[in-house]
């Protein structure tokens, strides 16, 4: 098993428009493209720009055979908005699989409610995205630094 891991800077106009999230750091571990199962895990899939992004990084360098798609909670808009981005030879090797499904966002924040709750940044003791983008996971320091 190969790992990689993308940082993203999430970016959501406040009008409308669609979401953003440029990938501003990344590590992909020696092994990852030639790999036959591409498995993208999130805490929640509120839409579907960040797992395209990333998505659509990884499949420029590989041809998974089927591509997992994992999060606790899910909107239920979002599998099909990520459908809507690839072609049908991509998607038909989409796996999508979730504890929950919601269906309601805030109307201020547009975060998916129930959802995990709140704000993730702040509920994994980042604060906010910035801070997030900051933080090396153990496992990627452990693979770097062995």
């Amino acid at each position: 098993m190969s790992l990689v891991c993308f940082w993203n800077y999430h970016n959501t106009p406040f009008q409308g428009g669609e979401s953003t999230a440029p990938i501003i750091k990344k590590f992909i571990e020696a092994g990852a493209v030639e790999a036959d199962n591409l498995i993208i895990v999130k805490s929640i899939i509120s839409g579907s720009c960040v797992v395209k992004t990333n998505l659509t990084s990884l499949i420029q360098d590989m041809t998974p055979e089927r591509i997992y798609i994992l999060a606790p909670i899910m909107h239920m808009n979002a599998d099909k908005k990520l459908k809507q981005e690839f072609p049908t030879n991509i998607t038909d090797k989409f796996d999508f699989q979730y504890l929950a499904k919601d269906q309601k966002r805030d109307e201020v924040t547009r975060e998916v409610l129930p959802g995990i709750g709140g704000n993730v940044y702040a509920l994994l003791g980042f604060g906010d995205q910035k801070t997030k983008n900051k933080y090396t996971p153990q496992i990627v320091q452990d693979r770097l630094f062995g």
